[in-house]
């Protein structure tokens, strides 16, 4: 069984997590924001799934072959390279 929960505002102007039957369960907090993340805390977060991750392929990138593009940039020949 589920168990409903809600967020309330005291007299005091504090916020408390309470259930159906007007009984505090968490609180008082100073926030109505600090009461929601306290009751997603208490929700487990186990019932909602991960963010879905990005299905983009990663391209890697040769090591030598950036070196070559950055030496054609400069420049310089191959035949540079390997007399040195």
């Amino acid at each position: 069984m589920s168990q409903i929960l809600n967020v309330i505002r005291s007299d005091d102007g504090q916020f408390e997590i309470t259930d159906q039957r007007s009984n505090v369960v968490e609180g008082p907090f100073d926030t109505n924001a600090a009461a929601w993340k306290a009751l997603d805390r208490l929700d487990n977060e186990a019932s909602r799934p991960d963010k879905p991750r990005s299905r983009k392929k990663i391209l890697w990138v040769n090591p030598r072959r950036t070196q070559r593009r950055l030496a054609a940039r400069n420049g310089s020949s191959k035949s540079d390279r390997t007399s040195r």
